[in-house]
């Protein structure tokens, strides 16, 4: 039976254990205990979707806030009030020229992911899908926490799937991939990110493809709770940006006055225990760019003040740690992602309360503009994989976000053109590392550093940071030599 338990985290940290995002994962150490199938292959009915009542995935429809079966029909349809998707440039067929997408009818595509791991409606696409080139589909459902482990038992059991998701498990995922060229994947459509193509790419030979557009390039956003701001007398985000005001002292008044309601409230919510503001400044523990890591300037004055000004926000009762704060409507704003911009995200428990959450950029710091983040997510294909070049004909309709019904898988059409805005072009630059950096250093928890940070007393902060400085910078020695290694071993 499906079991729901933390990522690994500290052990310090079992006081704020609702803070940290739960992971679906199973228990046991037989890899066919972890693992359990959907058939999502259809015959000529594109809503007859199967599902296993034992999976997550199939127990989710009753809570999926998203059209589901009646989307079967108009996935391939873009109806929503968008700005220009430069992601529309791809023809028909996913692969190179050499690749007739009816040699591999009739044969199947097994797809490893977790629930909800898209935040969209896949079923319908995935049934178009099948429907098109009569190639099947089977889901097979991996728990994320334990992503990169469950596949390599698989692999060394001979069930490799074909398909895999790389969601922050870089360079970890590197053990587990074997080069997209096997799949004969056309890497030059435009549809595909090309900074994520080049950065995974080692020797000539690439790990992971991502797409542009809204479902699948991930931007970093600020939403907030307008009807709890407009109730209250208290600005929004938007009001301070219309007289060019959107900056931290914004975020620091909004996040007072909000806190001031009452013991139950908190001005904000941000990710990674506050750091997703110092990352949206480029500031990060380990940033990876052309095959080397790298870390922080430990003495960059805007970095240090950023980490001093969250450690006074905890300190002061601003900041909330948990997602729910801004779920159950006791905080004004959310710092995190446009995964909560859709349907089946983060808000996907607030559909009564959608038409409230505004969405707006990153405010500035004394000037400074935020930056783009670009964390590492993409789709690979498995080492062992028995059917690679279907698998690499799926991923290119897959990843092609004119063919999901884009207006139907956002909160609003607010958020389908922010995230359009924002998605469409390929940012050049690092790629942030997270948990695959933290596995392939041997540590327990994705925030290390963010916890210790942020709950640290704000007058101690910079001795804080000057006695990680020696650690980081030999994770990032670590890292180093762990990435040569995995290089030297795809030659």
């Amino acid at each position: 039976m499906k079991k729901s338990k933390l990522f690994r985290t500290l052990a310090l940290m079992l006081t704020v254990i609702m803070t940290v995002s739960l992971f679906s994962a199973c228990g046991g150490d037989d890899y066919e205990e972890i693992v359990s199938y959907i058939d999502v292959s259809v015959d000529q009915d594109t809503s007859d979707v199967g599902t296993a009542s034992d999976t997550e995935s199939g127990s989710s429809k009753a809570e999926n806030t998203a059209s589901t079966a009646s989307t079967a029909s108009t996935a391939s349809k873009n109806t929503g009030s968008t700005a220009s998707n430069k992601n529309n440039g791809g023809g028909t067929t996913n692969n190179s020229n050499s690749v007739n997408p009816a040699d591999y009818k009739g044969t199947t595509v097994i797809y490893a992911t977790w629930d909800r791991s898209e935040g969209t409606d896949t079923s319908a696409v995935i049934a178009n899908f099948k429907k098109k080139y009569g190639i099947n589909v089977t889901i097979q459902t991996v728990g994320q926490g334990n992503y990169v482990q469950s596949i390599t038992g698989l692999i060394a059991s001979g069930k490799s799937p074909d398909v895999i998701k790389d969601c922050g498990f870089w360079p970890t995922f590197l053990t587990i991939a074997q080069p997209l060229q096997n799949a004969k994947m056309d890497l030059t459509d435009p549809i595909y990110d090309q900074n994520k193509i080049k950065q995974s790419t080692i020797n000539g030979k690439t790990y992971t493809v991502s797409s542009l557009g809204p479902i699948f390039n991930y931007v970093e956003c600020v939403f907030y709770n307008k009807k709890l701001l407009n109730q209250n007398g208290i600005k929004t985000p938007e009001d301070y940006k219309k007289i060019g005001q959107w900056n931290y002292e914004a975020l620091d008044k909004i996040g007072r006055e909000t806190a001031a309601l009452g013991s139950q409230y908190k001005g904000f919510f941000a990710d990674n225990f506050g750091y997703q503001l110092a990352k949206s400044l480029g500031y990060d523990f380990y940033t990876y760019n052309n095959g080397k890591v790298s870390t922080i300037n430990f003495s960059d004055p805007t970095y240090l003040k950023i980490a001093e000004q969250i450690s006074t926000w905890n300190q002061d009762g601003i900041l909330a740690t948990a997602r729910e704060t801004f779920i159950e409507g006791k905080c004004a704003l959310a710092i995190s992602g446009s995964y909560g911009c859709l349907k089946t995200g983060y808000w996907y428990q607030m559909s009564s309360m959608w038409k409230d959450i505004g969405i707006i950029e990153f405010p500035s710091f004394e000037g400074k503009q935020p930056v783009r983040q670009v964390g590492w997510n993409g789709y690979g294909i498995c080492e062992g994989a028995k059917n690679p070049i279907a698998a690499g004909i799926f991923l290119r309709y897959y990843l092609d976000c004119n063919n999901y019904d884009l207006k139907n898988e956002f909160i609003s059409d607010a958020a389908l053109d922010f995230v359009t805005k924002h998605s469409s072009e390929s940012y050049e630059g690092p790629i942030v590392l997270s948990a695959g950096a933290y596995d392939a250093l041997g540590y327990d928890s994705i925030i290390r550093y963010y916890w210790q940070l942020m709950a640290e007393a704000p007058g101690q902060v910079q001795s804080l940071i000057k006695s990680l400085e020696p650690v980081l910078n030999n994770d990032v020695k670590n890292l180093n030599s762990y990435i040569a290694k995995q290089i030297s071993e795809k030659k």
